[in-house]
């Protein structure tokens, strides 16, 4: 993980300096037909460098059985010529870059890789981390072993004469295996992603890392992966204990398992060979020379999207535009760093610059779909859902998101977008659509499935809104399975006005709306505007009680800047969450509620959640 450092200003003047002089080298930029690359070591390295990446995009669909490899955030790749150049964009240490051969930096716009494409130790780092988001973008619930393992089963990816050849036994990962003492299965198979052997350096460290690549290995040389798809299930899903799902997934004790390993490693078996699958022609990939402010500004937004280099990456992108007023690839730059801070009115003009200058890519669409959800409800991080008050151009929402779709279908965030906006217009059958896309191009994000489940339950498809939410229950995130258990709790809710209604056979009850948590204290939530009489859902922190008219209760709620009155004519039967019994003594306690509106800032309580 990269952390922030602090460094010396004399320094900060002397990365700024040269990265921009380094700039005046001639860049290309490379696309292939799955890659867009940018390069300084010219047209013919830049487009092996894209063959490279086509290469191992080919493999993993075969070893995958042709699942469609795709990135779900767009994928920049910068390949340095030398590492002199990627020192400037390397992590701090001690305000010192360290040295990397190759890097990979997340983003939720936009992902970078960067090689030193001199070195071969560059594309192993390479390969490692894109396993990673290809991997993740097919698989929701990875275990530790099987994700570092395959992505260092892929990561000495090599190709000669139209073969193929990956899962070499690499000289660091062997010397591990050779001379250090190997983990048991069933203890290897149950770290996580919090335990302190995946978070520690040590001998430990590298005994997962070596040991998982062996079993990954040991798998796909056996034709066992998919076993592999059942032990997640068995383990994941059904909460199967680690030791009965090995048993029953791969039809061997973990002891059997460790001999059984232990023989494959001593038989030395090394490299697989497969046919080098059918890639894109040479003439599919095309080339061109890049403007020294375009490359000071792609360059720039790299920087943005690194910690110790984001407020470095301000001053760039002002700079290519006191070259260059009109640099599109500034504009969005300067919007998306604004948008991050939250200054939504300076980011808009940026980016409504960028996209009037008519070189908008798939990403400036997106930004400002983004900007549209988020300035309506003042949200300046993640991609949530947000309240049906909110003052948004709707229309414009869903024309921005539909764009960002139509430069790039492999975007699974503009869908989320797009999924908002068609239920905001309350088209929750597009919604469903559109939300069901993004989970299937990244299956990774837990957002997704709680406004899929959100969604459906608005189409009254309870059964598979709850089948959703409970899947969520396998969260490592805490915060979102504590949305999915008040979610349910509104889906049974929800089950249970519609049995009474049915009861007295005059129609469905009016829909429910529900939204997830942002983390903080919000106006009233709810997906669309509802009719008379429907439960909405409220969050925020409890003020006041007022128990003076016993058995009723006037609970006094903070909600942003607003004070809310939420009543219950009988306290002893109100459905409680999260305590026994209420409490008239109630302060300073954050709570969520499902309740009727009854006037402006005022409700009757369904539910009540201590959190």
């Amino acid at each position: 993980m990269i952390r922030r450092r602090r460094f010396a200003i004399a320094l900060f003047v002397l990365l700024l300096t040269s990265s921009l002089s380094f700039c005046a080298e001639q860049w290309s930029q490379i696309r292939s037909p799955n890659f867009d690359l940018i390069t300084d070591a010219g047209e013919k390295r830049g487009r092996e460098a894209a063959l490279r990446f086509e290469q191992i995009r080919g493999a993993f669909a075969v070893v995958f059985q042709n699942a469609a490899p795709a990135t779900p955030v767009p994928l920049q790749i910068v390949a340095f010529h030398s590492n002199k150049e990627l020192r400037h964009f390397s992590p701090l240490w001690n305000g010192k870059p360290i040295e990397v051969a190759g890097l990979y930096v997340p983003g939720e716009d936009r992902q970078f890789i960067l090689v030193d494409i001199s070195s071969e130790d560059g594309w192993r780092v390479v390969f490692h981390e894109y396993t990673h988001l290809l991997l993740h973008s097919h698989v929701r619930d990875i275990p530790v072993w099987f994700d570092e393992g395959l992505a260092e089963y892929f990561s000495s990816l090599r190709v000669d004469k139209g073969i193929v050849h990956f899962g070499d036994v690499l000289p660091d990962r062997a010397y591990v295996l050779n001379n250090m003492r190997w983990m048991k299965i069933e203890y290897l198979f149950s770290i996580q992603q919090n335990s302190p052997e995946y978070n520690e350096s040590g001998n430990h460290r590298s005994v997962l890392y070596a040991e998982s690549w062996l079993v990954v290995h040991f798998l796909e040389s056996n034709q066992r992966m998919k076993q592999v798809a059942q032990y997640l299930d068995l383990t994941e899903g059904q909460h199967v204990p680690v030791a009965e799902a090995i048993q029953r997934a791969f039809g061997m004790t973990p002891a059997q398992f460790d001999k059984a390993l232990e023989e494959y490693y001593r038989g030395r078996a090394t490299t697989f060979h497969i046919a080098l699958p059918q890639l894109p022609l040479a003439d599919s990939y095309s080339s061109r020379s890049i403007s020294e402010t375009d490359t000071e500004a792609i360059l720039a937004d790299l920087h943005l999207h690194e910690p110790d280099y984001a407020a470095q990456a301000v001053t760039e992108f002002q700079q290519v535009l006191e070259k260059q007023p009109n640099n599109a690839i500034a504009h969005r730059g300067l919007g998306y760093a604004l948008l991050r801070k939250g200054d939504y009115a300076k980011a808009e003009e940026h980016l409504r610059t960028a996209i009037a200058s008519g070189a908008a890519d798939a990403r400036t669409h997106y930004l400002y779909a983004l900007l549209l959800t988020r300035k309506g409800f003042g949200l300046t991080q993640g991609t949530v859902m947000i309240s049906a008050t909110a003052e948004i151009d709707v229309a414009e929402l869903k024309k921005e998101a539909q764009a960002a779709i139509a430069l790039d279908p492999s975007f699974a965030d503009a869908y989320n977008l797009l999924a908002y906006a068609q239920a905001r217009e309350q088209d929750f059958q597009g919604a469903v659509a559109s939300e069901t896309r993004a989970f299937q191009l990244d299956q990774h994000k837990d957002v997704y499935i709680l406004n899929l489940a959100q969604y459906q339950a608005q189409t009254h498809n309870l059964d598979q809104a709850e089948r959703l939410l409970k899947a969520l229950m396998n969260s490592h995130d805490p915060v979102v399975v504590a949305n999915a258990q008040n979610y349910l709790q509104m889906v049974q809710t929800q089950r249970n006005f519609e049995a009474a209604h049915r009861a007295q056979a005059s129609g469905p009850p009016p829909m429910q709306s529900f939204q997830p948590d942002t983390g903080g204290d919000s106006d009233t939530k709810t997906l669309a505007p509802e009719p008379p009489g429907s439960i909405q859902f409220l969050k925020g922190k409890i003020v006041k009680v007022d128990c003076s008219n016993a058995p009723a209760a006037t609970v006094g709620v903070m909600v942003g800047k607003k004070l809310w009155a939420m009543t219950t004519p009988d306290r002893n039967k109100l459905i409680l969450i999260g305590v026994e019994s209420f409490s008239c003594d109630w302060q300073n306690r954050t709570a969520a509620m499902n309740f009727h509106p009854t006037a402006e800032n005022a409700g009757q309580l369904v539910s009540l959640e201590l959190q």
